[in-house]
């Protein structure tokens, strides 16, 4: 590999529907699709959305949009049109595209796309506590892609969709598309799912590596979290600390729905470790959930600690006492756990 940013040939090359690319921050991801977009719009006429979660992003999206890219088009005339939540990309006063907010994209349920074969949807995984995920945001951008695409895979006239490609940072395995799609933590550069048409590339270019170590900013933040996340490509928030698999003489605890999962509690008496992954016993009365939309009859809703089981669990977690079957569990009980420790 000898050019330093990314090239998104081999991810095309699978032709799935649904699409996550996780790679180095500056690495080139946007650009690359963003010029793809456009390049497939001046030679077939295909148009695009380009996604963004937030209204205030889009308003950064609109300013700066074609900055990156104006030098390869000294030709054409670019231009945005449309408000922070949602509008249309120009070129040479035709619509090449169109943009929304995620959050507000229920308004383009009004409108029609027989043009638009792709979406785009930029920086998906979020770092820092500045923006937050949106509830039940996977069935959002779900109902979008419906939206957009409609019934046209059975119509032999139409333009059949490519597919959606969402761009991150490796921020942490744990987001909601891995849970909601169940994509386990993998060590290799593709996790691929022919039968669901979905493929997760991690990628990581070792010459962007080595000349980002040799920046300014290489220097400064070489041997921290952060260097590892935005030069090598290495999640940000996952780490293998409290690792470990649940022993076969572990003793059933209790357990609590979060967020549509099941995560089962287990304390090994011997040493005194808790163990925690998706497995339960659905018998056990001590069965917590801790909101409404997770409460059903067979759980406990929690509102403070006194009586239940996890009042010990909160002990056992401040005394490091407690471990977690994979990155993703613990990324989940970490929120569980934000509840009561603060």
């Amino acid at each position: 590999m000898t050019n330093k940013w990314y090239d998104k040939g081999q991810l095309l090359s699978y032709n799935a529907f649904f699409n996550m690319l996780i790679g180095n921050r500056g690495g080139g991801k946007t650009y690359g699709f963003k010029t793809w977009a456009i390049d497939d719009y001046l030679k077939s006429g295909k148009q695009f959305v380009w996604l963004r979660r937030f209204g205030t992003e889009i308003e950064e999206m609109r300013k700066t949009f074609f900055d990156d890219i104006a030098q390869k088009y000294p030709a054409y005339k670019f231009e945005i049109k449309g408000s922070k939540k949602s509008g249309k990309i120009l070129i040479d006063n035709k619509v090449a595209g169109f943009y929304f907010s995620l959050t507000t994209s229920s308004i383009a349920k009004s409108s029609s796309y027989p043009k638009v074969d792709k979406i785009i949807f930029d920086e998906f995984l979020i770092i820092g506590n500045t923006y937050r995920y949106l509830n039940d945001e996977v069935v959002l951008l779900l109902e979008l892609i419906e939206t957009i695409f409609r019934d046209r895979e059975n119509d032999p006239e139409a333009i059949k969709p490519r597919g959606i490609y969402l761009l991150g940072n490796n921020v942490t395995l744990a987001n909601p598309y891995f849970l909601y799609f169940n994509i386990k933590p993998y060590n290799k550069r593709f996790y691929i799912d022919k039968t669901r048409g979905l493929v997760v590339e991690q990628y990581c270019n070792e010459v962007f590596v080595n000349i980002k170590k040799a920046s300014a900013i290489g220097k400064l933040t070489a041997g921290t979290t952060y260097a590892e996340y935005s030069i090598e490509n290495k999640s940000y928030l996952d780490n293998d600390k409290f690792i470990a698999k649940k022993p076969s003489n572990a003793t059933f605890n209790c357990a609590i729905d979060y967020k549509g999962k099941t995560y089962g509690f287990w304390l090994d008496y011997k040493n005194g470790d808790m163990y925690v992954n998706n497995q339960y016993d659905p018998d056990s009365i001590n069965h917590y959930s801790l909101t409404k939309d997770d409460h059903n009859i067979n759980t406990f809703l929690i509102k403070n600690l006194n009586n239940t089981y996890i009042k010990n669990i909160v002990w056992l977690f401040r005394a490091g006492c407690m471990y977690f079957n994979d990155t993703q569990i613990k990324s989940q009980v970490f929120d569980i756990l934000s509840y009561f420790v603060r």
